[in-house]
């Protein structure tokens, strides 16, 4: 049977994945709202599974589970099981949102989770983790690290079309609030329809060898 091994799998996911949190919070204080780690009282929640930052502005508060990731080969975003149960019991005894919140790299136009590439708000996506809960979802095995242990995991995995735009639930216009993007910034211009449009091709006839081809030679970084 083959199995994922996720994320946080060694010292470089989980230096890549704080990385892509110190910019998340760079980026939520640039637009005027508090963004921090969950400190006391917040923390009262199981040890280690709270989400990666709280975002508050004005009497507002969300939580923000961060993962610097692109779809898989199936067009798919995933997440461990007990994880994904974690932040929705989170989000039910609080009532606030809880946000699975993620930095698509191939969106920012990179070509493997570890290049470095420029961080932008229209290249963020979010859901909250009870639509997630209401939504069909796949599951299959996975390897995580739990307590510094290699342990065998569910991972869930959804269509990836699920996500909308971070901006698009702050209500902001990424393209005149986000840093300015180089003449290539096509992104900015594209509908978020059009954009999955493209995803759609990439995951069926000749995205699938490439998707493939990009496989063998190790390149394929979710």
């Amino acid at each position: 049977m083959t199995y994922v091994t996720w994320a946080g799998q060694n010292s470089t996911d989980r230096q890549i994945g704080e990385e892509w949190e110190v910019h998340f919070t760079e980026m939520v204080t640039d637009l005027g709202m508090d963004c921090h780690r969950p400190d006391p009282p917040e923390v009262w929640w199981k040890k280690g599974l709270l989400p990666d930052r709280v975002v508050r502005a004005g009497a507002s508060l969300e939580w923000h589970e961060i993962k610097h990731k692109r779809p898989t080969r199936n067009g798919e975003y995933g997440i461990e099981d007990y994880r994904f149960e974690a932040n929705v019991n989170l989000g039910s005894h609080t009532g606030n949102p809880v946000l699975y919140t993620i930095h698509d790299w191939e969106l920012s136009g990179a070509e493997s989770r570890d290049e470095p590439t420029e961080n932008h708000l229209e290249d963020w996506l979010t859901i909250d983790f009870q639509a997630l809960a209401a939504s069909p979802r796949r599951e299959g095995p996975g390897m995580t690290y739990r307590n510094s242990s290699r342990a065998e995991t569910t991972i869930y995995y959804w269509s990836a079309g699920l996500w909308e735009p971070l901006a698009w639930r702050w209500g902001i216009d990424a393209a005149n609030k986000s840093n300015q993007r180089d003449e290539a910034g096509y992104l900015r211009d594209a509908s978020w329809e059009a954009i999955k449009n493209a995803r759609e091709w990439e995951r069926t006839g000749h995205g699938t060898f490439v998707r493939w081809a990009r496989s063998y030679l190790g390149l394929d970084d979710r």
